[in-house]
């Protein structure tokens, strides 16, 4: 089923509409991917299916033209870009819509489009193997791709997290280069600390993530700590998870279904094993800082809630954090010691829980001070309550919501 992209937006303030279209939008593209990544949570073991892609980027046009901008960041919605290259797929069906929207850009002259996609490193190399698609590709404004590289430092992680992609070292390897050939900027996507993981795969992976952004100037990095069970993933259901104390935890106490976010650091719910959770962090932290340092790193990394004896982070590690965190919220980080993480966490959490069962409202449109606050957003059928008491601080904090139902 399609998407009325166009009834969605008017229902948006034009006020808010401005800055919904001058950041990053998404461009509903496709849905689906004929893989079944084990940690994945979107629709997998599909069919791709692609949606009106003409109607819903020339509305962005319009509407971006109406407000007088002359730029437009798009980011597709689809799970591997260039699959239809793979054995089985019709390559005739991504070309078509990469057509439309090389037209729509003829129509629309004085808009800069800039878009960019996920995709696998095979299905990219099959997909480049095409001078046509290539030419495509650049006409149509796309200016990065990213690229899963799980697992692409054991062949053993790469099965265990059912990738079907023994090759993906060396596919990766050949699309970077593919890649800064034709001023395409690749981007290392990297979920690291699933179970099967060892200390040793751990340092192959940070060893490997830091020679591509050596050896590819123009590459980014954008690193997660691995959820293994999240809602819809094939682990979800498994044996061994369901009615484990971890799963009970999330189903008594919902605040800690922050700590299944992808950006938030390895916690008692993502990685029980204690020695497992502060090894993973530490090269997830390590990685970053690196990435950080050299100024190509486009995610963060964010504390989790977790239970006073229950450590995220050994001092050494801390270290790495509180230099990449100081560069947004000094004020935070100075203090930050291993014994008071999770005391600074769940304080922010218990502030947004207290105003969530108060009924405090306000107009989300109006800040309360200078910093920026804005307490909460009130829907119709739900109560999204986002604390920002400083802004800065959600690459140390993360931004905590508390989501209950309104009578």
């Amino acid at each position: 089923m399609d998407i009325d992209l166009r009834r969605q937006l008017d229902r948006i303030p034009e006020s808010d509409l401005r800055v919904y279209l001058t950041h990053e939008m998404t461009l509903p593209f496709s849905q689906g991917c004929m893989f079944g990544c084990s940690f994945c949570g979107a629709q997998t073991r599909k069919r791709e299916t692609f949606f009106n892609v003409r109607a819903h980027l020339d509305t962005a046009c319009q509407l971006a033209e109406r407000f007088g901008l002359t730029t437009l960041d798009l980011y597709c919605s689809s799970l591997d870009f260039f699959q239809q290259a793979l054995p089985g797929g019709d390559l005739e069906l991504l070309t078509g819509q990469l057509e439309s929207i090389v037209e729509l850009k003829e129509r629309h002259p004085g808009l800069h489009i800039d878009l960019h996609a996920l995709t696998r490193a095979d299905s990219y190399n099959a997909a480049m193997s095409s001078d046509h698609v290539r030419d495509l590709v650049l006409e149509a404004g796309f200016n990065r791709f990213g690229f899963g590289a799980d697992g692409a430092a054991s062949v053993e992680v790469l099965r265990a997290m059912r990738k079907h992609a023994d090759t993906l070292r060396s596919d990766l390897v050949t699309a970077f280069q593919h890649m800064e050939e034709n001023g395409l900027t690749p981007e290392i996507l990297y979920v690291f600390g699933i179970p099967e993981e060892t200390p040793e795969t751990l340092a192959e992976t940070r060893a490997l993530c830091g020679l591509l952004l050596e050896t590819f100037p123009s590459s980014e990095y954008r690193g997660f700590p691995a959820k293994n069970e999240i809602p819809g993933n094939a682990n979800w259901n498994r044996k061994g998870w369901k009615g484990s104390p971890a799963h009970q935890r999330l189903l008594d106490e919902p605040d800690q279904f922050l700590n299944l976010g992808f950006e938030t650091l390895a916690n008692e719910i993502s990685h029980e094993d204690p020695e497992m959770r502060l090894l993973v962090n530490h090269y997830a932290v390590d990685m970053s800082r690196h990435a950080h340092d050299l100024g190509r790193v486009r995610s963060y990394l964010t504390v989790p809630v977790s239970s006073p004896g229950a450590p995220v982070m050994d001092e050494r590690t801390l270290d790495g954090f509180r230099e990449i965190a100081a560069n947004y919220a000094p004020e935070l980080t100075a203090d930050l010691t291993v014994e008071n993480l999770s005391e600074r966490r769940a304080a922010q959490v218990c502030t947004v829980r207290s105003r969530a069962l108060s009924g405090e409202q306000q107009d989300p449109h109006e800040h309360q001070d200078d910093e920026g606050d804005e307490e909460h957003r009130r829907a119709p059928h739900l109560v999204v309550l986002v604390h920002l008491r400083s802004p800065s601080a959600w690459p140390v904090l993360g931004k905590p919501r508390v989501c209950r139902p309104v009578s």
